[in-house]
């Protein structure tokens, strides 16, 4: 059942979530999606600890598709190596380590890999990882952040400025 919380109830619902997680030592997979600049990475990092295994779904990019007026689309399916970032997922959710890859935007390419310890609790987060049905069924909690657009899209352009080195008039 879906369960709607404003940002502070939520990251309460979220780190108390956590820690069960933690004291009962059982697997649990949380996973964050949302729309691109919704505050995915906010949330993420600010529930992300030693104790628990934090997988990005950003290492996975592949360099983008063109898009209208030659901006880059990172935000498609295709902009990404989705089978090999399925694979990592399943692979923590089973307790595996892993060697994950690191996607530089300013470069636009993989810059490397590197290792990521499985732990009882793995938090992943990105646009796509609920995409397929096979990483939805290892999900216990599936968590979808939400902005309005104009703030969104005002978050990008900062993001895209600092992280990718664009200008802010592409």
């Amino acid at each position: 059942m879906a369960r709607e919380f404003q940002f502070v109830e939520g990251n309460r619902f979220l780190e108390a979530h956590i820690r069960e997680a933690l004291a009962s030592s059982t697997r649990q997979t949380i996973a964050i999606v949302g729309g691109s600049a919704s505050g995915k990475d906010f949330l993420s990092e600010r529930l992300a600890n030693a104790a628990l295994t934090y997988h990005v779904q950003d290492g996975y990019f592949l360099g983008g598709i063109p898009g209208p007026e030659g901006i880059t689309n990172h935000d498609h399916p295709s902009s990404l190596d989705l089978d090999l970032y399925g694979g990592h997922f399943l692979d923590l959710s089973a307790g595996r380590d892993i060697m994950a890859p690191e996607y530089c935007f300013k470069q636009g390419k993989r810059t490397g890999y590197v290792p990521v310890q499985a732990k009882f609790v793995t938090l992943t987060q990105g646009l796509f990882v609920a995409h397929r049905e096979e990483w939805r069924d290892v999900i216990d909690l599936l968590v979808f952040v939400d902005a309005p657009e104009a703030v969104r899209k005002e978050r990008r352009l900062v993001r895209d400025v600092t992280r990718a080195g664009r200008s802010r008039d592409k």
